[in-house]
């Protein structure tokens, strides 16, 4: 049977020094990203780019909370060997739901209807 390697990039070497497991918001300027980062949750709103992946040498991991990964730099992560995840089709019942409830709505002017009669105007 085989022995199964590991293969350390020499950034994560540094990393065996440094503070122990944090997670950050992005929100936070990459400047005031602690060192031993190793991993970032992601909102959606700010880019995940080489420029902060680079300056976060114990990365490991991205999470987002979005249907796609636009804003992270994906072919930087993937040469580090950082593991992206994210929440493909969370919403797509949702947005179905509200498709099928805004058809009728639409089409006997419900909401409108709604509106004119709370506001007494009937």
């Amino acid at each position: 049977m085989a022995e199964t390697e590991t293969v350390q990039s020499p950034m994560q070497e540094n990393c065996k020094a440094g503070p122990s497991k944090q997670e950050l918001s992005v929100s936070i300027p990459c400047k005031q990203l602690a060192f031993g980062t190793e991993a970032i949750r992601h909102g959606g709103k700010d880019e995940i780019n080489a420029e902060m992946i680079n300056t976060l040498p114990c990365l490991e991991i991205v999470a987002t909370n979005s249907v796609g990964v636009d804003k992270v730099d994906l072919a930087k992560c993937m040469q580090r060997n950082i593991v992206v995840v994210y929440t493909p089709d969370v919403l797509t019942d949702e947005v179905v739901d509200l498709a099928i409830a805004f058809m009728p709505d639409t089409l006997r002017h419900i909401s409108a209807y709604d509106r004119y009669v709370r506001q007494g105007l009937w």
